[in-house]
């Protein structure tokens, strides 16, 4: 995603990757904070992992409070407590910042993508931790896990939630009654965070199992005007 998200137009202005058990957790947590106001003021969009079910959000705004995100099905929430990021079974604080970029041709950004696909449905260690698999072998260490009754109950129910029918994206601009701070062109803003949160999705182009976590994607509609 990092690497070829350059090649649709984005490029990542800042990011913050943490698990609560880093030492720095709390220190992560708050640069996260800091990256996230500072990027709104200037008109950057962000977007994080978990600010409401385990998945990633378009930040669309904070107050004192924390976070407001959106883009997805549901209308935008929050606040969510920015002390609270990361603090679930996952325990992951992951927050981006990304910026306009000066896209590759359709060809380049075509070739190179199913370069990726096919290098990573090859399994190397590189992209697949221990006791995963990838493409077909994924399945059958999904089926595998569910029949013995090793799958994590939060991580099957997730990915059956995520990829339910009728999950399209839909995108909000205003919080009514809140003083939310906002990018000034936030539908622009917003789209382009959500096209990336939605590439984040579309890159997960394999299933992923484990004896103790259920992972899988799927492709998702993109509808960014």
């Amino acid at each position: 995603m990092f690497a070829l998200g350059k090649n649709i137009g984005y490029d990542f202005a800042g990011g913050v990757v943490a698990h609560k058990s880093n030492e720095n957790f709390a220190e992560k947590r708050q640069y996260a904070w800091d990256m996230v106001r500072k990027a709104i003021g200037e008109g950057i969009p962000c977007y994080g992992w978990e600010l409401e079910v385990p998945e990633f959000y378009v930040i669309n705004g904070y107050d004192d409070v924390g976070y407001y995100s959106g883009g997805g099905a549901d209308p935008i929430k929050g606040p969510k407590p920015w002390q609270e990021l990361g603090e679930s079974d996952i325990g992951m604080i992951e927050v981006y910042s990304v910026r306009r970029g000066q896209p590759a041709d359709d060809a380049t950004t075509v070739k190179e993508a199913f370069e990726f696909v096919l290098e990573h449905a090859g399994g190397p260690e590189k992209w697949v931790l221990p006791g995963y698999k990838v493409g077909l072998a994924g399945y059958d260490n999904w089926i595998e896990t569910v029949a013995n009754g090793e799958a994590h109950a939060l991580r099957r129910g997730a990915g059956i939630s995520r990829f339910s029918p009728g999950q399209g994206p839909t995108l909000h601009c205003t919080v009514p009654n809140r003083p939310v701070r906002r990018p000034k062109d936030c539908q622009s803003a917003d789209r382009m965070a959500f096209a990336v949160t939605s590439c984040t999705k579309l890159s997960l182009l394999s299933v992923y199992a484990s004896r103790s976590v259920v992972w899988y994607s799927a492709s998702l509609r993109l509808r960014v005007a």
